[in-house]
């Protein structure tokens, strides 16, 4: 009776665990589940952030280290034994270099291991400042970084004010000439401020971090975007390729303080829109979206001037979606005026008409804002999503208009590649169709 009271005793505890396990696992379970676009999107900001901090901390120069020291003791090693036994054969002369090394290292450990430390810290002086901070990666972030210093110093964009102009000096031979800053350097110096509300950091520092903010608002957009498209899953393989893609991590990793990473974010922020227009059915709503989605393409062209690009991507989507639907809705009507009156023939309208009508009314204020011709800029900002793919073409050309050298031949970043080569750099033939 008291074995069998026993084992009563000890199924029922086992049952009350059982059911506990199973209790637990399922609110957690349930907690995963209602807060999974949190954790879902946790994975490309963690890619984003691990990737592209790498030249932070510079981790390599412990590798260079390790190697070099260890180098320099196997040849130390492998000279003595050459000299103390010059006639030994090769395998025998490797065995007993690396009997000697493993000596070495069990006498000298710790000296050996500060050895490769106090290396390592060399290797990294010669690419930070003396506060640790790591140099700017590329040529063209030392010139935001000029403009953003001069305003932090100065107060203003140059290096010198003359009758409350401000002239930059140390550009183009040090001639004079008037400078009214970018798009950089102003974000520079408005994460400048914001952190030194809460910490004191450089200019450099602000601006050394600047691709990884800006990269992280990219991934959260193209987030929304892919979520809008398939859900979930879609969104956190679409942002977790943002993250990981060598092509853009090469140009927006932290110190590559480059316009691409202006471009990246103001082209996801202008899709984003675009695509909340697209799906909305108010004509109300998707006019607001589509004059959003305008703007933020004109606030674009303070970034780089290819903005066209992803213009000609949006109309041209919309446009053979139109096509599509043109052919889907008669084919129900079979008359051409309802077809024409039909509710989604007139929403994609709408949409189209307001992106192509505010985006250059919306460039030509902005420019007008800077001392640019209005109705100059209004009419280029018309025509150049239709010239634009031209005029790139031909932008290497030599001998053309003038007999003077072009330089842009000799641009690394303008080298020509194949449509093969462009496929296999995005993951290959696969992918790409899959995409």
């Amino acid at each position: 009776n008291t074995q069998n009271h026993k084992s009563s005793g000890s199924q029922n505890n086992l049952k009350v665990i059982t059911k506990t396990v199973i209790k637990e696992t399922k609110t957690a379970w349930d907690f995963l589940y209602k807060y999974r676009a949190v954790f879902l999107i946790a994975i490309p900001i963690i890619l984003t952030i691990h990737l592209r901090s790498f030249p932070a901390t510079l981790p390599i120069t412990d590798d260079w280290a390790q190697n070099s020291v260890m180098q320099n003791l196997q040849g130390n090693i492998a000279a003595q034994i050459n000299q103390q036994y010059p006639n030994l054969p090769e395998q025998n002369r490797n065995s007993l270099v690396q009997r000697q090394i493993d000596s070495v290292m069990q006498q000298q450990g710790d000296q050996i291991k500060q050895q490769i430390a106090s290396t390592s810290a060399y290797f990294k002086s010669r690419m930070q400042d003396d506060s640790g901070q790591t140099y700017l990666l590329a040529i063209d972030p030392y010139l935001w970084y000029a403009f953003a210093k001069n305003k932090v110093e100065y107060g203003h964009w140059g290096d010198k004010m003359v009758n409350g102009q401000s002239l930059i000096t140390r550009r183009s031979g040090r001639d004079e000439y008037p400078s009214a800053g970018s798009a950089m350097p102003a974000l520079a110096v408005f994460v400048y401020d914001i952190a030194n509300y809460f910490t004191d950091i450089s200019i450099l520092t602000a601006l050394f971090y600047l691709p990884i903010l800006l990269s992280l608002i990219a991934v959260v957009g193209i987030f929304i975007v892919g979520r809008k498209v398939g859900g979930n899953t879609s969104a956190t393989i679409a942002a977790s390729i943002v993250a990981i893609h060598a092509s853009l991590l090469s140009r927006t990793i932290s110190g590559f303080s480059d316009t691409d990473n202006l471009i990246t974010v103001v082209e996801v922020i202008t899709v984003l829109a675009f695509a909340i227009a697209f799906e909305k059915r108010e004509t109300k709503q998707k006019w607001i979206y589509g004059i959003l989605a305008g703007v933020t393409m004109a606030i674009g062209t303070l970034a780089h001037k290819s903005w066209w690009h992803i213009f000609d991507f949006l109309i041209g989507a919309l446009g053979i979606y139109f096509m599509f639907m043109i052919w889907k809705v008669w084919k129900e009507e079979k008359s051409i005026v309802k077809t024409i009156k039909h509710k989604t023939i007139k929403s994609i309208v709408y949409l189209g008409a307001t992106y192509t009508i505010i985006t250059p009314f919306s460039i030509a204020l902005i420019r007008m804002t800077m001392g640019a011709n209005f109705f100059q800029t209004l009419w280029q900002s018309i025509y150049l999503p239709f010239a634009g793919p031209l005029m790139f073409m031909n932008i290497k050309q030599v001998g053309v208009t003038s007999v003077w050298p072009n330089v842009l031949t000799t641009v690394a970043e303008l080298n020509t590649s194949s449509i093969g080569s462009v496929i296999s750099q995005i993951g290959g033939k696969l992918l790409f169709w899959t995409a």
